[in-house]
């Protein structure tokens, strides 16, 4: 149960990762216009 829940936070971090960065990304791109 423990390493199930870890791996869940785990996934969770990447995708919160992933879309801080995503939201980066567009951010950058706007202010290019």
């Amino acid at each position: 149960m423990l390493t199930y829940s870890l791996s869940n936070s785990y996934k969770l971090k990447i995708i919160l990762e992933n879309l801080i960065s995503y939201i980066e990304l567009t951010l950058n791109y706007y202010e290019w216009w």
